[in-house]
């Protein structure tokens, strides 16, 4: 998901709830209700989210170890580039 606010839109949203993705359409509901506070319909389909991924305890749990195997391959990629990083000094500063 692109992490800029200036492309999370209210059909992004829908997209993302569709395909299961709730906690990015979430996310984008919730800009955009700071965005447009008077808006009552973003108001209802974040509630609605809400309480479908209430009503599925274990899919919450899933989404844990979902989110848990993205942190770990962040986490390698960053040390990755850090090697590379280093490589990349030692040939630079001949």
């Amino acid at each position: 998901m692109n992490d800029d606010p200036s492309f999370y839109t209210e059909t992004m949203a829908r997209v993302y709830a569709k395909q299961g993705y709730d906690d990015k359409a979430l996310k984008i509901y919730r800009h955009l209700i700071q965005k447009y506070p008077k808006r009552e319909d973003l108001m209802s389909a974040y509630a609605q989210i809400e309480s479908r991924m209430a009503q599925n305890p274990e899919d919450a749990e899933s989404r844990l170890f979902v989110r848990i195997g993205e942190w770990i391959n962040l986490l390698f990629r960053y040390r990755k580039m850090k090697k590379l990083k280093m490589i990349k000094n030692l040939f630079s500063n001949d």
